[in-house]
C-alpha cells in the first residue's frame, strides 16, 4: 500500500540539521510505519521555509512544498485568517504530488490547513484527521456555572 501524508510538519525531513521538527507524533507514526510490511511506500508532503524538491530517504518519499508569504501585511492578516486557501503556488503543487506518487490513501493530518484542498484534487480514498478540537467546545462541553461535579 502506497500512503500519502499531507501535513505541516516535516516529520523526519533533514532531521540530522534542524533537530526536532515539531509534532513528535508524527514522527513517532512514520517510525512504526517504517517497520510495517502492508506499507510499500510512504510520501510525506509538507509546507517548508526553503525547500521545493521531492527527496527519498529509507523508502520515505518527501515532497517540501516552498511556503509562500503575502508580501503586504493585509495580505498576511487575510491570508492566515482563510487558511491559505487562495494562495495558487503552494496548491498547486498538490496535484502534481498526488500524481507523482500514486498513493492508494491520503491521510489529511488536519482540517484546519489549506492542504484539505487535495480532498477535490483526486479520487484517491483521503482519510482527515481530526486533531485540536477539544479547545473550541470546552465551553460548550461546560457551560459557565456548571462544574465538573455537576456532571456525576
Amino acid at each position: 500500500m502506497r500512503i500519502l501524508w499531507l501535513t505541516e510538519s516535516p516529520s523526519k525531513y533533514k532531521m540530522e540539521k534542524t533537530g526536532y521538527n515539531g509534532r513528535g507524533w508524527i514522527e513517532s507514526l512514520q517510525s512504526i510505519l517504517e517497520n510495517c510490511t502492508e506499507v510499500d511506500q510512504l510520501g510525506i508532503a509538507f509546507s517548508h521555509k526553503s525547500d521545493s524538491k521531492k527527496i527519498e530517504i529509507d523508502h520515505v518519499t518527501y515532497y517540501p512544498i516552498k511556503q509562500v508569504k503575502p508580501k503586504h501585511l493585509f495580505s498576511r492578516i487575510i491570508s492566515n485568517w482563510k487558511n491559505k486557501i487562495d494562495i495558487k503556488e503552494e496548491i498547486d503543487p498538490l496535484y502534481y504530488i498526488i500524481k507523482d506518487f500514486k498513493p492508494d490513501v491520503i491521510h489529511i493530518f488536519g482540517t484546519e490547513s489549506w492542504l484539505c484542498n487535495a480532498v477535490k484534487m483526486s479520487d484517491v480514498p483521503t482519510l482527515v484527521h481530526l486533531q485540536g478540537i477539544i479547545l473550541p467546545i470546552l465551553n460548550a462541553y461546560i457551560p459557565a456555572g456548571i462544574s465538573q461535579l455537576d456532571l456525576v
